[in-house]
């Protein structure tokens, strides 16, 4: 403490001498009670936070990543250790959440599963909306209880208190509003800590396997699109031809001359075009690997097809030769 306020024993060397509100410096009593002091403001208005449980609290929120930043190491042993403290802490917690979230929604899937058989109902299955509706409802509820308790103990209101359980139980870990940090609460409440410990550690747990399920709802959508689409003969992928490859004819007859526009084709769109004109496609069959054919396309018989006039464009095959 003395390292930390060279200046008192400048300005005040003599034994009793006072300086703003009452406080005692100078001699081992004046720095004692001016410790005491420091100890009872802000950013120390919780205490010592080395204590066992001020030690327990920072490593709480070293592993889980919510650093508030209102405890951190102040020597190099204690930063160095808090380094390899995080690097092995943090992944073992990870895991074990991930771990528990997979455990918690299988236990819920089969509860569920076991009321709906209860109550009667003809489809007793319990479907991914079920089991996201269900954790959503219980990530409200876990932030609605964590609310009513802070906001009891810590004297916030209500929305604060559930802006801090938001804040903690995400991660994120603003600092704005941290739990244990007044009247000495670290070491004079202790029901108090044991309840934010577990609030915090069971809280993370019900978040975590609510981002679980959301994350394999999305995975199974994924997985759905791509078997619909493998089903789907007119979805898949075909190589494509550069253009330099493909010739295009104007389709009709007229006094202007435009450029002719190439148009791609789908492999439906392309078989109805052959039956329709009897164009034969390149490569002579409809198997996998026949590049995408392209219609040109005339604007003045788009024009006229769209009046009901007669062909709207017909089909070219590669070219090969010097003429291409």
């Amino acid at each position: 403490m003395r390292d930390l306020i060279p200046w008192v024993k400048e300005d005040f060397p003599e034994e009793g001498t006072s300086r703003g509100a009452g406080v005692q410096v100078g001699g081992q009593g004046g720095y004692e009670e001016l410790e005491r002091v420091v100890l009872r403001l802000k950013p120390h208005k919780a205490g010592v936070q080395w204590r066992f449980a001020g030690s327990f609290y920072f490593a709480i929120t070293v592993i889980t990543t919510i650093g508030y930043g209102h405890a951190a190491p102040s020597t190099d042993g204690g930063k160095v250790f808090c380094m390899f403290y995080a690097l092995l802490g943090i992944p073992l917690t990870l895991v074990m959440f991930q771990s528990l979230g997979e455990r918690i929604n299988t236990f819920v899937k089969f509860l569920l599963h076991r009321a709906k058989r209860g109550l009667g109902m003809r489809r007793a299955d319990v479907s991914m909306a079920n089991m996201v509706l269900i954790g959503f409802f219980s990530c409200i509820s876990t932030l609605c209880i964590g609310a009513a308790a802070f906001s009891y103990y810590e004297h916030w209101t209500f929305f604060q208190a559930y802006y801090y359980c938001f804040i903690t139980l995400t991660t994120i870990g603003f600092g704005d509003y941290v739990a244990l940090q007044k009247d000495q609460a670290l070491q004079t409440q202790p029901q108090y800590v044991a309840f934010s410990f577990v609030y915090i550690l069971t809280g993370l747990t019900v978040i975590g396997a609510f981002l679980n399920l959301v994350v394999l709802r999305f995975m199974t959508m994924n997985a759905e699109d791509e078997k619909r689409d493998a089903e789907r003969p007119d979805l898949r992928s075909e190589p494509v031809l550069g253009l330099e490859s493909w010739q295009a004819y104007p389709t009709g007859t007229s006094s202007l001359t435009p450029q002719p526009v190439l148009v791609p084709v789908s492999r439906v769109a392309r078989d109805k075009l052959r039956l329709q004109q009897g164009t034969p496609l390149p490569g002579g069959g409809l198997g996998v690997g026949v590049p995408t054919a392209y219609v040109t396309c005339h604007p003045e018989t788009q024009r006229e097809s769209r009046d009901g006039g007669g062909n709207r464009g017909s089909l070219r095959g590669p070219t090969t030769g010097a003429g291409a």
